[in-house]
């Protein structure tokens, strides 16, 4: 759901105006990019931030890229 609404606006944000976490009563994390030109830019500047890192380390079950 949240790859077609970032499709709509890129954002935190949801479409409806809502945060991006009330997709789902599950937990979730999510880090966006944009304006990078390699995926190794974007992996490099999430590990360089301790949130977006944290997102990425934790023991979730699944991951989309």
């Amino acid at each position: 759901m949240r790859v077609k609404e970032i499709v709509e606006s890129f954002s935190h944000t949801r479409p409806s105006g809502s945060k991006w976490y009330t997709v789902s009563n599950l937990v979730y994390a999510e880090n966006l990019t944009v304006g990078y030109t390699s995926a190794q830019q974007v992996v490099n500047a999430w590990l360089a931030s301790s949130g977006h890192k944290a997102n990425i380390m934790y023991g979730y079950d699944t991951m989309s890229i």
